[in-house]
């Protein structure tokens, strides 16, 4: 477990939550699908959905609570907040497709203006302090900054309403492009300097311990659904990962 890991119990209601809200959102696809001629739109309740069954979820964790924001003119989400004695962290559930045009390890300056690059300044005292190292995934794509640019991104710090944070994560789900099952769930810690995620723990054995059961017949609503391109599991371009190497002692 890293240094960087949230409480085992939280970790495992979040995951409940997601699989409860996929298992939820199929429901509605496939009741849509027998009183609509055209049902395709519904596909974009996914995410309200599963944000709602994570809230549920983790609202039996003491400390936890959540906020309702917005991403541009419409889209809303929800951001959760964990306060313990000693810290106070933020962290949102993003679907892969989501957040890998921000987090793909490549520059680009449109990005500054992306509220995940705010979120993402919260984490800039852990890298500076070169608390959390990475060695490259297979999804790890090169990175293309310069030493003059990384000291010109660091100085953007998040939005005055961030800076209480000690730390910012996004909770990663992605999806299988053949069955259409979630295939993973990952714990992230986004790095603003390098503009990728760093995953800290890997979340899918907790798949197994959900009463969630998602079956074929469940799955079968979704199987004529193409991802948007770009985003297929196998696509070692898609994401820019990077493997949490635990430093406590924050020392090198």
């Amino acid at each position: 477990m890293s240094h960087f890991s949230l409480p085992k119990e939280l970790n495992q209601l979040i995951v409940n939550g997601i699989l409860d809200g996929y298992k939820k959102y199929l429901d509605v696809r496939r009741d849509a699908q027998k009183k609509y001629l055209v049902s395709r739109g519904f596909t974009w309740t996914k995410a309200n959905i599963i944000d709602t069954f994570v809230a549920k979820a983790c609202s039996k964790y003491e400390g936890i609570d959540f906020t309702i924001d917005k991403a541009g003119y419409t889209w809303e989400y929800l951001q959760f907040t964990l306060k313990d004695t000693q810290e106070k962290v933020l962290f949102i559930v993003k679907n892969s497709w989501g957040v890998e045009r921000t987090f793909n390890g490549k520059k680009d300056k449109s990005k500054k203006e992306n509220y995940l690059y705010d979120y993402a300044g919260i984490n800039n005292p852990i890298v500076d302090k070169k608390m959390l190292k990475f060695s490259p995934s297979q999804k790890s794509v090169q990175l293309e900054f310069d030493l003059t640019e990384k000291e010109e991104i660091g100085k953007s710090i998040a939005e005055n309403r961030l800076k209480d944070y000690n730390r910012f994560y996004v909770v990663v789900y992605e999806f299988d492009a053949q069955s259409k099952m979630i295939s993973k769930i990952a714990l992230t810690l986004p790095n603003q300097y390098e503009m990728r995620l760093i995953e800290v723990d890997d979340l899918t054995s907790l798949i197994k311990n959900s009463h969630s059961v998602i079956s074929s017949y469940d799955l079968k609503v979704v199987q004529n659904d193409r991802l948007p391109q770009g985003t297929h599991a196998d696509d070692n371009q898609s994401f820019g990962y990077g493997i949490a190497v635990d430093n406590q002692e924050g020392s090198q």
